[in-house]
């Protein structure tokens, strides 16, 4: 599964790359989404695996000047998510992925 490929800086360079690269069969990411925490904004992006349009997972970062991997997500609502470095456990946790799973509900009405 692609998912289990990726590292997370695979994943974060993805994200940084800012290209959305899925219609041309390689792989890509799409931001779809954005809240505000404390001090810190987030962004959530979709991630397609090469050849598709398909997420396969979505990624959270942090926009805090750091620009950190927050979580992953997986495509399926009942996956676990895999929290990160600190905010494994953090406070916000709740509701990053709340935030997070509604942006995801939303982007796929679109």
């Amino acid at each position: 599964m692609v998912e289990a490929e990726r590292t997370d800086e695979e994943v974060l360079e993805l994200i940084r790359s800012g290209s959305d690269t899925r219609s041309e069969g390689e792989p890509g990411s799409a931001r779809i989404g954005g809240f505000d925490g404390p001090g810190v904004r987030f962004t959530v992006h979709e991630l397609a695996e090469p050849g598709s349009r398909r997420a396969v997972e979505y990624a959270v970062k942090a926009d805090d000047g750091v620009e950190g991997l927050v979580c992953r997500i997986p495509a399926d609502p009942d996956g676990p998510v895999s929290w990160h470095g600190a905010w494994n456990g953090d406070q916000w946790c709740p509701k990053i992925e709340a935030f997070a799973r509604e942006s995801i509900v939303k982007s796929a009405r679109n």
